[in-house]
């Protein structure tokens, strides 16, 4: 409900009769104009914030924001996935303190100064609620109002453990077979050559970059002894 408090004798002073009705009832339509507008503003900014939190809440990846001094002042609910904190855990700590390497928050801010304030993909390691390090990759941009001063950074965090485990495991796997003494080959599905270790090339004579995208019956091109084609 809401009350109309409008001085009519301000605006019909001079007039009188049907005049004076006729003003005072357009200035009552204003006024519930103006009242109907303002509630259908904010029936729609409530709408568009419901549907914000909303994404927020079910992004599989972190979203969060700072303040000018990178104390945080909203992050959303896969952080608990993510760092094993809830997001009132977080709100209002210094995000440095989530950092294993303090210094990584350092050159962190610094090349978004580099960038002109936007940043995607930095690699760095943050510290889990239970003492773990994780890896993450971190996309943000600077925030700022509406002088254009800085006022803080928001961005995403995605969990990119996976990933760096599966390349160290490739790593190892690659170093392994460098150092095989046995003759390594990998084809693709159709048979084409896509990887011959050091062995390889030191019993066939044949280099990496001449196998490449070939057949390996090429090995039995009568070039090599009998003996190879056994192995």
């Amino acid at each position: 409900a809401w009350v109309y408090r409008i001085d009519f004798a301000a605006y019909v002073s001079g007039y009188a009769g049907p005049i004076a009705v006729l003003l005072m009832l357009l200035l009552v339509v204003r006024e519930w104009a103006v009242h109907s507008a303002q509630a259908q503003l904010t029936v729609e900014a409530q709408a568009a914030a419901r549907d914000v939190n909303a994404i927020l809440e079910t992004m599989i990846d972190t979203f969060y924001r700072t303040d000018a001094d990178s104390r945080i002042l909203r992050v959303s609910g896969s952080v608990q996935t993510l760092l094993g904190y809830t997001p009132a855990e977080l709100v209002g700590r210094p995000l440095i303190d989530l950092h294993v390497d303090p210094d990584t928050r350092r050159r962190f801010l610094a090349e978004l100064e580099r960038r002109g304030g936007t940043v995607r993909g930095f690699e760095k390691l943050l510290r889990h609620k239970n003492g773990e390090p994780v890896w993450v990759s971190v996309s943000a941009h600077w925030l700022r109002d509406d002088d254009g001063r800085f006022v803080g950074v928001e961005g995403t965090i995605r969990d990119i453990g996976e990933s760096k485990r599966a390349a160290a495991e490739m790593a190892k796997l690659s170093s392994a077979l460098e150092q095989a003494a046995d003759l390594v080959m990998i084809t693709d599905r159709s048979g084409q050559i896509e990887y011959v270790n050091p062995a390889f090339e030191a019993v066939t004579g044949y280099r990496l970059a001449e196998v490449l995208g070939q057949n390996p019956r090429l090995l039995k091109s009568g070039k090599q002894e009998q003996s190879l084609y056994a192995l």
